[in-house]
């Protein structure tokens, strides 16, 4: 998405067009069959993936918190 306007093809824009459509497809899908996907996971493996993604979240927030803070220090120094 973020490299599109480097490349103005109309067959970049197909492409990256097609891969959001395949995403959405795949989501679509686990999220209509998640009773399905949560009885054939278990509940052990359920709370790891949610630790899991829970760590993901936190180490977003905290590089969120990072850039902010360099983005304001920077310009004082």
């Amino acid at each position: 998405m973020l490299l599109s306007s480097q490349t103005p093809q109309i067959y970049s824009y197909a492409t990256i067009g097609l891969s959001i459509m395949i995403v959405l497809s795949f989501v679509y899908i686990i999220l209509r069959n998640g009773d399905v996907l949560i009885s054939v996971l278990g509940t052990s493996i359920m709370r790891i993936i949610q630790r899991l993604m829970g760590l993901i979240l936190l180490v977003i927030a905290v590089q969120f918190i990072i850039n902010g803070i360099v983005s304001i220090i920077t310009p004082l120094i």
